[in-house]
């Protein structure tokens, strides 16, 4: 386990990502909050599924490289 991060399991990152969700719309009072993902990334794509972002749709990375 790494030092100071406590355990961890499946739910660790939905967990996060809620928490992160409640901090930006609860506390900094955020309209809107998007999320980007690699394609191809199943787990993070469950995540974003589980918080409730919906499928968006593709966007260009920095690097030049269209993503999905």
């Amino acid at each position: 386990m790494a030092a100071g991060l406590g355990p961890s399991g499946p739910r660790l990152p939905h967990r996060g990502g809620a928490a992160a969700l409640r901090w930006g719309f609860d506390d900094l009072g955020l309209d809107e909050i998007i999320s980007i993902f690699e394609p191809g990334n199943a787990s993070s794509e469950r995540v974003m599924d589980r918080l409730g972002f919906g499928s968006g749709s593709a966007t260009v990375h920095p690097a030049g490289g269209l993503t999905q």
